[in-house]
């Protein structure tokens, strides 16, 4: 055994970007990794979008909350317009009428 093997490695995350995803780029990333030291491994495999989904989270609920108070404008704009509508919608003469 070499005397480095001993020592205590710190993690080291590696983000590759490939033209194609799936099982070849992780292939050949493992190969590379391992032509650089054999003992490495690359266990824990995930995508960029969901490592980085988590830090837009707050954007997204953001979001959603927005586009949901949003439609609760417009409903009460809506509810808001109708009387006025309505109203402009009276008969004149069954105004007449009434008196």
């Amino acid at each position: 055994m070499k005397p480095i093997l001993w020592l205590r490695r710190p993690r080291v995350n590696v983000i590759a970007r490939f033209e194609n995803t799936g099982r070849d780029a992780i292939r050949v990333l493992a190969s590379a990794i391992h032509e650089v030291d054999s003992s490495l491994s690359i266990t824990p495999v995930i995508s960029v979008t969901t490592y980085t989904g988590v830090g837009t989270l707050p954007q997204k609920v953001g979001g959603a909350v927005c586009f949901v108070l949003g439609l609760v404008g417009l409903l009460l704009a809506a509810l808001g317009i109708l009387p006025a509508w309505r109203a402009s919608r009276v008969d004149p003469s069954a105004v007449l009428r009434s008196e």
